[in-house]
């Protein structure tokens, strides 16, 4: 009897800090609730992959493609994100304090509840479609596309 192919792409809950992945192409991929910390993914092609409450501080996702990944909760402290596609990806609550977004493609992203604290945004690219959240003064939290009432 042959492995079932999707078992190749479910790492739900696994310790994989600085695993060595041979295979680029992981686009579907399940990480969720993973510990990728120090993980080298740059040039990596994780289309739609998730990382549900992962943990990826430090690792590097440079030039990644990431279109309609979803990172919910996860913790992205120090994630080097530079020229990363991002189109679409689902980033609610996520932690990318200290990250580096240096050009990469937010375009539609949803980044509502999202922790940006110290993040490189140098360059990046968003569009009027990606959705960022406000807390106003009087302590309700609003979630406003990019550019909006400008």
């Amino acid at each position: 009897m042959e492995p079932d192919q999707s078992d190749f792409k479910n790492f739900v809950g696994k310790d994989l800090r600085e695993f060595l992945f041979a295979d680029r192409a992981l686009g579907g991929a399940n990480f969720s609730r993973a510990n990728l910390s120090r993980v080298d993914l740059s040039d990596f092609t994780l289309n739609g992959a998730k990382f549900r409450r992962a943990n990826l501080r430090w690792a590097k996702m440079k030039n990644a493609a990431l279109s309609g990944a979803d990172f919910s909760g996860a913790d992205l402290r120090e994630v080097n994100f530079s020229s990363a596609n991002l189109e679409s990806a689902r980033l609610f609550g996520a932690d990318l304090r200290g990250a580096n977004l240096y050009s990469a493609n937010l375009r539609y992203a949803f980044l509502q509840g999202a922790d940006l604290t110290g993040a490189n945004i140098l360059g990046w690219h968003t569009h009027e479609a990606t959705f960022f959240e406000t807390v106003e003064p009087d302590g309700k939290i609003y979630a406003y596309p990019y550019g909006y009432g400008k």
